[in-house]
């Protein structure tokens, strides 16, 4: 299978900007197929050699894992992307530059690595209704020289039909990390909904050295970034305590404890008063 439905053969101008279009072609590509997941690590820039470099991996059950270590001249790349169960995503993209000066890499965009997993998910029952989703994120980076050469990484959760969690570290200023909880998203209780995650992280230049310089650039996600819990609401906003959740995959998604779906009646509850308060 072609590995560029979202890894960009061309070098990219901008990591914000590839990232925006990588999505859209993964989403895109993806429309059409359920229960899968994938891994790719690509390098694709001038050294000032062209490297154009690939490793895929695929499959519906267990872990889809993929490793690209490329060493070219002063360039060395290593790069890994896992898929898990539905439910975990990991990523990492390390890049060693011996000597780094302006005409050195013809490429902002010097190595990513990408992984995602895309599901459809029915929740028993029939009428309007809402799930809530709460991730946790863990990852590091290591950058000797900023100002030249910066990694990032970019986290989308695409459910039902819309983007619900986006994190990207170059435009909020930091590496996220710990728990993200997504709004109420509203779902037909019987009604298969998309189930979509993608994790990406990159090395890009994003300044010009005067003098020739050795640089490291390093960020680590690995296996870190999971999908811990998989709540579900009525119409009224209500948790509902064991609902039946099916998929495509078969993946048994986790549903919070009872103790947990408790909490978060009182929670919603607390919310909805403020709220007519409020009004």
């Amino acid at each position: 299978m072609e590995t560029t439905s979202y890894v960009s053969r061309a070098c990219a101008s901008a990591l914000a900007r590839s990232l925006s279009v990588g999505l859209v072609l993964l989403l895109l590509s993806s429309a059409s197929q359920a229960a899968l997941m994938q891994a790719d690590v690509g390098i694709s820039c001038f050294t000032p050699n062209f490297l154009d470099e690939f490793r895929h991996a695929e499959g519906t059950i267990g872990i889809q894992s993929v490793l690209l270590d490329r060493v070219e001249r002063a360039y060395h790349g290593t790069g890994t992307a896992s898929a898990s169960g539905f439910v975990a995503l990991g990523t990492s993209t390390l890049v060693l530059l011996e000597s780094y000066t302006p005409l050195s890499y013809d490429s902002t965009q010097l190595m990513q690595s990408t992984a995602q997993v895309d599901d459809m998910v029915t929740v028993a029952g029939s009428g309007p209704g809402f799930v809530q989703y709460t991730f946790n994120l863990s990852g590091s980076a290591s950058n000797s020289h900023p100002d030249l050469i910066r990694s990032g990484m970019f986290f989308n959760a695409f459910i039902a039909g819309d983007s619900r969690i986006t994190l990207n570290s170059f435009s909020l200023g930091f590496y996220p990390t710990g728990d993200f909880v997504t709004a109420l998203i509203p779902i037909t209780f019987g009604t298969p909904f998309q189930h979509l995650l993608f994790l990406q992280t990159s090395v890009e230049a994003v300044g010009s050295a005067t003098d020739q310089v050795s640089i490291i650039s390093g960020i680590f996600y690995g296996d870190t970034v999971k999908l811990t819990a998989l709540a579900v609401f009525d119409q009224n906003g209500d948790p509902i305590a064991a609902p039946v959740i099916t998929s495509d995959s078969g993946t048994a998604y986790p549903v919070p404890e009872p103790a947990t779906m408790s909490l978060l009646a009182v929670g919603l509850g607390g919310l909805l008063f403020r709220r007519k308060r409020w009004h």
